[in-house]
């Protein structure tokens, strides 16, 4: 089962219920679905197939977690980081996940330009603010894709998270949930 199908089927059933409040921003089920829905297309416009790795490197936010339901909708690998390593840690993530994408938090825009050699496979990095050069602006990127997606069939053996450890005994490593 794609457990994107979870966000779908509420926001069938519960269309109109908050689903989501930070601060003064407030989504309903609807809303977060179509959301997570835009940016699923999105990344699959740019070229992010079935079965890729998309990093995300975000602070808790409505955000990440449309992230990652886009993911499980497309069938991504969705890598979360954790906001607290080191920059190396970051890109060493990025490049070992082989990740072709990178959404992040607009205090990661920096860094993530200054390990940019390092992360080869990363195509696309998606910024939430302050997209120039070769950060793509989150916001404008969904507002172009549609919110209608058909969830995508996947196996159970295949990849729905890859968190890292916390590299307490060297790098991090990589652990799978199918």
């Amino acid at each position: 089962m794609n457990i994107g199908t979870l966000l779908t089927k509420t926001a069938r059933t519960f269309p109109d219920r908050l689903a989501i409040v930070q601060g003064p921003k407030k989504l309903t089920y609807a809303q977060f679905n179509a959301r997570a829905n835009r940016l699923a297309n999105a990344l699959k416009h740019l070229g992010v197939r079935q079965g890729d790795n998309v990093a995300l490197l975000q602070y808790n936010s409505p955000e990440m977690l449309e992230s990652m339901f886009a993911c499980f909708k497309a069938g991504y690998g969705a890598v979360p980081i954790n906001w607290r390593l080191h920059p190396n840690e970051f890109s060493f993530i990025i490049d070992h996940s082989e990740a072709q994408a990178v959404i992040l938090s607009p205090e990661f825009n920096q860094i993530i330009i200054n390990v940019r050699e390092r992360i080869p496979n990363a195509r696309y990095l998606v910024t939430l603010s302050g997209a120039e050069g070769e950060l793509i602006d989150y916001e404008k990127m969904i507002s172009n894709g549609s919110d209608r997606f058909l969830d995508t069939e996947v196996q159970p053996e295949d990849l729905a998270w890859l968190f890292y450890t916390s590299g307490t005994t060297g790098m991090p490593k990589g652990a799978m949930l199918t």
